[in-house]
């Protein structure tokens, strides 16, 4: 299934960006999940956590006119992620790795997912073809670096799927798909966002509610825990599933959570097949085992929600299709919580 992604106008809430935003530079800055990024181009590995920071070279163009109070859109490969404000930016010395082409001792090395190999697209491009400039073992080379790391604070706001990467280009005024950093057109930036109604306010919180557990009397404990990686966690299942949530059918954007289908507090790990898009209060019942997914993919409720409004929702089948990871992750949950869950 293809995911269907909706466009700005239709699922975005109505935000104002203030227009001091033309007094600082703009930047398109690129995530790289955790296997591409031990094969991008320079072969260094960043803790990128968007939510709360992005970390980026010295070796990247444009890194020295990054500066705090600038902005950064935040894209992978296929969309855009989100944006923030710099709070502050610091800088380390350590040595880093540098991948070279064996032929021309270059290092404008691309790691090709689809035939595993790295590419040199150098000095190589002008003699060899794609196949004859690809190698499976690089050099290796240990050079001295500095390594910065932009602070968001907490202006993190989510907009996964709101700009697709073949939009990206119409930013900016000197558009280069290679680099990491891309100064953008101010102008052009807040076109983007009125179309989006974007405004400062967050849709997603920096530090996330890890578990909230009812209990007797009314009270909730809560586990407050940042979590590494959620927003790309996200925008992961937004390009796998759609704008839709899994129980309930196709759902505003803003209003659907990542739900993971295993204790995160337990393991701190996202886990790619682990999640589904869930509307925020139906992933709110689910991790409270109100509600669950038997092993006919069919939703089944709490004896307490059969005469609530979402008694609709009892033995519907589930809106979204899934493989063996998530059916097997979904049947663990179901039987922890069977035994107060009305069979369907």
């Amino acid at each position: 299934m293809t995911p269907q992604y909706y466009r700005p106008d239709l699922v975005y809430p109505q935000l104002a960006v203030p227009h001091e935003l033309e007094q600082h530079n703009i930047w398109l800055v690129r995530s790289l999940n955790d296997e591409v990024n031990r094969r991008a181009k320079s072969g260094l590995v960043y803790d990128d956590d968007i939510d709360s920071h992005y970390s980026y070279s010295d070796k990247v163009p444009n890194c020295k006119q990054v500066a705090p109070g600038d902005w950064l859109l935040v894209r992978d490969e296929q969309m855009l992620l989100g944006a923030a404000v710099i709070e502050s930016i610091s800088m380390v010395s350590a040595p880093v790795e540098r991948l070279r082409c064996p032929r021309c001792n270059g290092t404008r090395l691309y790691w090709r997912m689809t035939s595993e190999d790295y590419r040199c697209d150098g000095v190589c491009v002008a003699q060899l073809t794609a196949d004859q400039r690809s190698t499976r073992v690089p050099v290796v080379s240990v050079e001295n670096g500095v390594s910065y790391r932009a602070e968001f604070g907490d202006t993190w706001s989510d907009l996964a799927g709101s700009m697709l990467a073949s939009e990206f280009p119409q930013l900016s005024d000197r558009w280069n798909r290679q680099n990491s950093i891309v100064k953008l057109n101010p102008a052009k930036v807040l076109r983007f966002f009125d179309q989006l109604n974007f405004s400062t306010r967050r849709q997603v919180e920096a530090v996330l509610t890890d578990s909230e557990v009812a209990l007797r009397g009314g009270f909730a404990e809560r586990t407050v825990r940042t979590r590494r990686g959620q927003a790309q966690f996200r925008a992961h299942l937004i390009r796998k599933f759609g704008a839709q949530c899994a129980f309930t059918g196709p759902c505003y954007i803003a209003a659907l959570d990542a739900a993971h289908l295993y204790s995160y507090a337990s393991t701190g790990e996202h886990v790619a097949d682990g999640g589904l898009l869930l509307r925020r209060d139906v992933h709110r019942l689910f991790d409270m085992g109100l509600m669950g997914v038997d092993n006919t993919q069919r939703i089944s409720l709490h004896r307490d929600l059969v005469t609530t409004q979402y008694s609709l929702l009892h033995g519907s089948p589930l809106q979204a299709e899934i493989g063996e990871k998530e059916k097997a992750l979904l049947s663990r949950h179901f039987e922890e919580h069977a035994r107060d869950l009305v069979p369907v």
